[in-house]
């Protein structure tokens, strides 16, 4: 997972952090595959709420995040539940049968 902990906070610059939120989405998560650009974009907007407050309590002069391109939301494709898979759904369970 790419990281940016161990960068004294000052002189990172918006190619360092460009470069992590790109690693994200192709490397990063649990099994290395990439994680979703909404979760690029989570991670994009709190990291700039922290930068935003290192500038304004003075550690510095602007937030280098504003200078990164978010990546373009992308969204999976919604496959609703078949007629026999929501009647499944719906139907309570028989006796005997348990569900872990």
């Amino acid at each position: 997972m790419p990281t940016l902990g161990e960068n004294i906070v000052t002189k990172l610059k918006a190619p360092d952090i460009q470069r992590v939120f790109n690693e994200m989405l192709v490397t990063g998560g649990v099994d290395g595959k990439g994680v979703s650009t909404s979760t690029v974009r989570a991670t994009r907007r709190y990291l700039s709420m922290a930068f935003n407050k290192a500038v304004q309590v003075g550690v510095l002069l602007k937030n280098p995040v504003m200078a990164t391109d978010p990546p373009r939301l992308v969204k999976s494709e919604i496959h609703p539940l078949t007629e026999e898979q929501a009647d499944c759904l719906l139907r309570p369970p028989r006796k005997g049968n348990t569900f872990i």
